[in-house]
Formats: structure tokens, sequence, C-alpha cells
């Protein structure tokens, strides 16, 4: 009985294998470029939703075995991707068009405008999308995490720009910036003195093959912003608001309080002693209690004799406190406050066969984290260009801006909160 019942069993597990390898159908064809009628070799043919595939030989043949109901997509580099639905079907042969939008695209280098496809130097470019999509008070910062090769580095003041390396420093001891171009002049004045509102495209060129027009000055690399114009035949006119907030992205750090900061005041004086006067550590906590307060230059905020905030062993005492009308300690809150943005822009454009122009005016203002950080600016731009006959092309360029900035001293010896505020 068992006998029967294991061959049963057998049999079933077989016909259910049967029938399942059965639901697949072998499916071939030719893969072929639509415009060349070649066929495209190594082109990927994969069952839609799952690991399943295969690719075409190199003639663009392809033969894989699919379900009934299944939904193949084919692809290849430099193709637009196509979907089949099998349908039963055991032959398809599918047309891929190829991908022109990539390679016609067009980007700014230093001779001029060229197709992607026809540049062989190093270029990478922002485009406005990109711009727009992020709240950016400063040119600078549209590069940050969006170009390979390029390292941006700030310091966070409100306004601040970011400092650009082109493929690393280039010199020890020499100029590292990279060469602004804007709209194809060079451009030396304050950066954060343009609007990110009124770019088309920023476009990096990051080697000397690309940047070979400018000679040494492009030695750290070029950096092309092109400025936005007209471009239909009807006049558009935009307006733009964008207002915000913005405290510190990680918690603030635990702080000592009065008498944890007369403890480590006090250790450090007498590490200090040990290390540089080769006192004992007796003798050093001896001086320290007896000139503590002549050393830093302030007074007793406490409730004990001086003589007896410590003990022989330089421990604070733990029944010390702190004095009526010393409740303004915590520095935090007199110089700390929750950063505030506002930006407001307005822009106009138009175009026609023989002119176009564009115009906006802007006004941002970005009140720091830090009280006195602050930062202001109001910008006008106008551009405008004519071309009366085929061989004449005349216009303008404007770019004017009131620039304002409150922000912290660099460097150790201003680097105090409290000094700056």
């Amino acid at each position: 009985m068992r006998k029967l019942h294991l061959f049963l069993s057998c049999v079933v597990f077989l016909f259910i294998g049967v029938v399942a390898y059965a639901q697949n159908i072998n499916v071939s064809g030719t893969v072929t470029d639509a415009q060349t009628g070649e066929g495209v070799p190594f082109a990927s043919i994969q069952v839609r939703g799952t690991m399943t595939g295969t690719s075409t030989d190199a003639d663009g043949n392809y033969t894989i075995s699919v379900p009934k109901n299944a939904t193949l997509v084919f692809s290849s580099i430099g193709y637009i991707n196509q979907e089949a639905e099998v349908g039963g079907r055991t032959t398809i042969n599918i047309l891929l068009a190829p991908d022109t939008e990539s390679l016609d695209e067009l980007v700014v280098v230093a001779y001029g405008v060229a197709k992607r496809e026809s540049v062989t130097g190093s270029v990478s470019t922002v485009k406005n999308e990109s711009i727009a999509q992020r709240p950016l008070t400063n040119v600078t910062n549209v590069l940050e995490g969006a170009v390979t090769g390029v390292l941006t580095t700030g310091g966070g003041d409100p306004g601040g720009g970011q400092t650009i390396r082109i493929r690393g420093v280039g010199s020890v001891t020499g100029e590292n910036s990279p060469l602004y171009i804007i709209d194809g002049v060079p451009f030396s004045g304050y950066i954060s003195d343009l609007n990110p509102n009124d770019i088309e495209s920023l476009t990096v060129l990051k080697d000397a093959t690309s940047a070979a027009l400018y000679g040494n000055r492009a030695s750290n690399g070029v950096i092309m912003i092109t400025t936005k114009r007209g471009k239909s035949d009807k006049v558009g006119l935009s307006v733009s608001v964008n207002q915000g907030f913005y405290n510190r992205a990680i918690p603030e750090y635990d702080k000592v309080s009065a008498q944890e900061f007369m403890q480590v005041f006090f250790d450090g004086y007498v590490n200090n002693l040990q290390s540089n006067s080769n006192m004992t550590r007796e003798a050093a906590i001896n001086d320290v209690r007896t000139n503590l307060f002549t050393y830093i230059g302030q007074y007793n905020i406490f409730n004990v004799p001086t003589e007896s905030l410590y003990d022989s062993n330089g421990t604070f005492n733990s029944s010390a406190q702190i004095l009526p009308g010393y409740d303004d300690l915590n520095w935090w809150d007199y110089v700390m406050r929750t950063g505030y943005r506002q930006d407001y822009n307005v822009n106009g454009s138009g175009a026609s066969d023989k002119s176009n122009y564009f115009f906006s005016v802007g006004y941002t203002d970005e009140q720091g984290q830090t009280i006195n950080s602050d930062m202001t600016r109001w910008t006008g731009r106008a551009n405008v260009s004519v071309t009366p006959v085929k061989w004449l092309r005349a216009g303008v360029n404007i770019n004017s801006a009131i620039h304002t900035e409150n922000y912290r001293s660099s460097g150790t010896a201003y680097a105090n909160t409290l000094y700056q505020a």
C-alpha cells in the first residue's frame, strides 16, 4: 500500500511539472535599427517584472522561452526602450528607434555651443530645471553635489558661497579658483551678486582640451554661466515667492554646567602647570586654588570663599551654589536664533524673429542662526538682443546688485561666538 501511494505521488508531481513547463513557449525574432534597417547586436530582451532575459547575437537575432501572456522589454544603449506583449506569438520582430534626445543635447563650451556627442573634453552641465528645484542664495551652491570631480566647501554664513576646486588643488601657494565666464565674458567680480534664478545653465569645463581657449587663466578649470533670455513669441511674466526657516541639522552638543565648567577649568590649569612649570600635582593644585581668579581675571560668583571652592585633591565643592543675580550664564539663548530666509523674484521675457528680451528683479533676505549674521540683496538684470538684418546683431546684457552682509569673522582669534554677537 505504501508503494502504491508513493508511485501515485510521483505521477502527480511529474504531471504538474509537465503542465507548468508546457505554459512556456519559445519566442524568436530580430531586433532591428529603425533608421538603418540593420540588426542591433547584443540588445537586451527581458520579461517585464522578472529576472528572465536574453540578448541578441551579432546580427540582432534572439530566442527566448517565456510564458504565453508575458511582456517583453527590448532595450539597448542609444535606443529608446520598447515593450511587446507575447500573446501566444512565437515570432516577434522589433524596430528600435535611436534615442536622439541625449545625442542632440546642446552644451556650452569655450568656443560657443556644441552637441554633446561632438564634445571630446570633460564637460558637465547643470540645467535650469535642476537649479529651480532648490532654494539657492549663491550661484556656487548649484554645484554642490551636482557635478563629479568638483569639490565644494563652504562656511555656512548667510548668502555665503562655496569654495570651488575642480579636480583637486593645482597649486600650494598660487590661485586655485576656477575662471568664471558669464555669457562669454570673463567675470572677476563678486559671484554672490548673481541671482541663481537668472541662470539658464551652468557648465563646468574640467580639462585642458575643453578650456583651451582661455589659456593659463583656465588652469584651474572654467565655470561657464549662461543667463536666461527670451525664447517664446508670447510675452511671459513670472512671479516667485519663497520663505522658509532653518535650524541645526543635528542636535546641539551637551554643554557643561557652571559647576562642571569650574572643575574642567581647574584641571586644565593644573595640567598646564605640571607640564610647563615642572610642578608636582600637589603644588599645582595649591597654586591654582590660591590664584585661579587671578589667572582668569574674573570674580567668584559662588556662595563659598575662593579658598573653599576646591579641596586638597582639586575637587570642586559640591555644596557651592551660584549667587543670586547671575542668571545669564546660558549664553546660547543670547546669541542663537532660528534662521529665516525669504526670496522674491519677478521676471518677464519674450521673443520674435528679430529680437528677444529678458528682465528680472529679485530680493533676498537671509537671517543666520547666529545673531548679527545676515544678508540682504537686491538684483536686477536686463538681457536684450536685436537682429535687424542677418549680418548684424546687437544687444545689451546688464546685471546690477546691492549686496549687504554681516557675518562672523574667520580665524581662531575671532571664533568666539559671544564676541561676534
